[in-house]
């Protein structure tokens, strides 16, 4: 069941994936639900997985891998249909600069949190698009707080500077395993990079996450384009 519904995740929508998982989930109240629960959270917000986890009969919610997914789930202050967590971290100029100063700034009105690194191939990949769209639309109210997990403060910056990712870039100067390291991988329910959040400035709710290639593109213009 999980190898076909890897195979069905490599044609389908973020939207197809998450009901394709719910209703796996739903009928799955075994060591494969538990599983699931995990993939479910990166694409349906806290409040509804753990709707879906109510359900589990009571012996199941003792696994290990249930007992992992709670511990997730307890652990996320900010998610859709949730306030935005602030997050501070220094800039480029090594200056701090907050999420709620990109948030607040006059013009905006919606702000992407984008969690990336370096090191991580997917999240460079997508350096290029995000460009695109901060060209297109930083003038009608968008705009991104890049939150980096990259080790080294020095490469980060000379990074940032090579693409040109002229949007608020910051880095929290960490050793370790980000995953233990910053704060804000738990906060925020990361179970990977790159993963993203987006805020509507009028109310400070995060909106939808992890909108990727064509599914940002598309967010975008609905809510930017007249």
């Amino acid at each position: 069941a999980y190898t076909a519904f890897q195979q069905f995740s490599k044609t389908a929508t973020a939207d197809q994936q998450r009901n394709k998982l719910r209703k796996l989930v739903s009928q799955n109240h075994n060591v494969l639900g538990c599983y699931l629960l995990h993939d479910l959270l990166d694409l349906a917000s806290k409040t509804e997985v753990e709707q879906l986890m109510d359900s589990f009969p009571e012996t199941l919610k003792q696994h290990p891998l249930f007992r992992q997914v709670q511990a997730r789930t307890d652990a996320i202050r900010a998610d859709v249909g949730l306030p935005y967590l602030d997050l501070t971290a220094q800039d480029t100029t090594d200056t701090d600069a907050s999420l709620g100063e990109t948030v607040r700034r006059p013009g905006n009105k919606y702000v992407l949190l984008e969690f990336w690194a370096t090191w991580c191939g997917p999240c460079v990949q997508a350096v290029p698009h995000l460009k695109e769209l901060y060209a297109r639309y930083h003038s009608k109210g968008f705009d991104i707080y890049g939150y980096s997990f990259t080790h080294g403060h020095e490469a980060w910056k000379t990074f940032v500077a090579h693409h040109g990712m002229a949007w608020t870039n910051v880095h929290p100067h960490f050793e370790g395993n980000p995953r233990t390291a910053c704060p804000a991988w738990a906060a925020y329910g990361l179970n990977g990079i790159p993963s993203n959040f987006l805020i509507d400035t009028s109310t400070g709710l995060i909106i939808a996450k992890n909108l990727r290639g064509e599914a940002l593109d598309q967010k975008l213009a609905e809510l930017l384009n007249p």
